[in-house]
């Protein structure tokens, strides 16, 4: 689960639930797989992170399954585009 902290950090939670295998051996060599993957993906957010800062450049990727989050990010920006309508242009 992903919650954006500002602009530039994101609080990123994660579980994973197992009915097989319990106990504390596999249960700790299933974490140390889970945090390894974690950080080789922190690693390379950060990279993207500094690139986009750099840039001022932000693209987001376009899945079926991330509808929900561009129709907010649509509906925000026609809200702060609704506070702030662009200034008339004078005919002539």
């Amino acid at each position: 689960m992903l919650t954006p902290e500002t602009a530039g950090s994101t609080h990123y939670f994660w579980l994973h639930l197992r009915n097989y295998g319990v106990g504390p051996e596999l249960d700790a060599e299933i974490a140390r797989l889970y945090t390894l993957t974690f950080e080789e993906d922190r690693d390379i957010l950060e990279a993207i992170q500094i690139e986009q800062d750099k840039t001022g450049v932000r693209e987001f990727v376009k899945l079926a399954i991330d509808q929900a989050p561009q129709r907010v990010r649509l509906m925000i920006q026609r809200m702060i585009d609704g506070e702030h309508p662009a200034p008339k242009r004078s005919a002539g």
